[in-house]
């Protein structure tokens, strides 16, 4: 599995936003499959090495993502509310499974509107 087409640019403008050593990536890999969860790093490692020190892997998101300030861009609506509920800000990018099924093919410009806005009232 490739990345995404937008997957960089994301990545990109997180890291202008608020900088490299701020931006992790968290994933969810499914139940009790370990083959999945060393995947999941491995895929990491080969298509984002310099995330590879900086994955957190867990099917807790909401433990881990609990402060205003941080956030969680999911495709999981889910998730956002969880997230949401614990003090974090969730913000949901489009997937074909999800309420913003319409945007997709523009996911990047819909997640980087959501920070954006996000941030401009924080």
């Amino acid at each position: 599995l490739d990345c995404t087409p937008w997957c960089n640019d994301l990545i990109s403008f997180c890291i202008d936003q608020v900088g490299e050593d701020n931006v992790y990536l968290l994933s969810s890999p499914g139940g009790d499959n370990w083959p999945a969860w060393s995947g999941k790093f491995l895929w990491v490692k080969k298509h984002l090495p310099k995330f590879k020190e900086k994955v957190i892997l867990t099917r807790h998101k909401d433990l881990v993502v609990t402060q205003a300030n941080w956030i969680l861009v999911d495709d999981k609506e889910a998730t956002i509310a969880k997230v949401n509920k614990a003090g974090g800000k969730g913000i949901l990018c489009p997937a074909p499974w999800n309420s913003l099924r319409a945007c997709v093919g523009n996911e990047f410009y819909v997640v980087e509107g959501a920070i954006t806005d996000y941030r401009s009232q924080n």
